[in-house]
Formats: C-alpha cells, sequence, structure tokens
C-alpha cells in the first residue's frame, strides 16, 4: 500500500513539473543571447493553447482520463489551463530562443 502511494505521489509530481514546463531543459533566455533578441520572439496564442492541450492529454493518459487529472489538482480543465498558461508561453519563448542560438543549449 505504501509503495503504491509513493508511486502516486511520485506520478502526481511528475505531472506537475511537466504541466508547468518546470525542468531544467527550460529556463530564461542564456545570457549568450543579445538583449535585444528577448523581445523578438514571440508564440502565438495557438501554440500555448496546442501544447496546454498535449499536456493535459498526457497526463489524462497518464491518470487514465480528465476528471481524475481534475480530481487530484481540485480544478477544472478550463482552470488549470489558466494558470498553467504563462508557464507554458515561457517555456515555448525559451525553446525558440535556444532554437535560435543552438550555443546556449
Amino acid at each position: 500500500m505504501k509503495t503504491m502511494l509513493l508511486k502516486g505521489v511520485a506520478i502526481a509530481c511528475i505531472a506537475t513539473l511537466i504541466l508547468c514546463g518546470c525542468n531544467k531543459e527550460s529556463g530564461a533566455a542564456s545570457s549568450a543571447m543579445p538583449r535585444n533578441n528577448v523581445n523578438a520572439v514571440t508564440v502565438t496564442a495557438q501554440e500555448v493553447d496546442a501544447e496546454l492541450d498535449r499536456r493535459i492529454n498526457y497526463f489524462a493518459s497518464v491518470f487514465g482520463s480528465t476528471e481524475k487529472v481534475e480530481e487530484y489538482y481540485g480544478k477544472p480543465i478550463a482552470q488549470l489551463k489558466k494558470d498553467f498558461r504563462g508557464d507554458v508561453e515561457k517555456q515555448l519563448i525559451a525553446d525558440k530562443m535556444k532554437k535560435l542560438n543552438p550555443a546556449s543549449k
């Protein structure tokens, strides 16, 4: 029983890290990138929505359903997307910046 609980907690922790994009691969812009290019990198609302949908769908498959994801977080999917939108947008921008400046990897 304890092992199952720990596995559930581990899955939930990993789910939260992936949903909000909190991993060592993502992060702020590298200091190697000129500051004037920072504002030139943008993502569309559609890109952010697609990434949020992709992540929610992934967790629905891990937890078994979107209802179980909502139950775990105690929030409806729409609220989860709203809560994580800014983090996902920042991660997508950081990913685009890395592609523009491969030396920062």
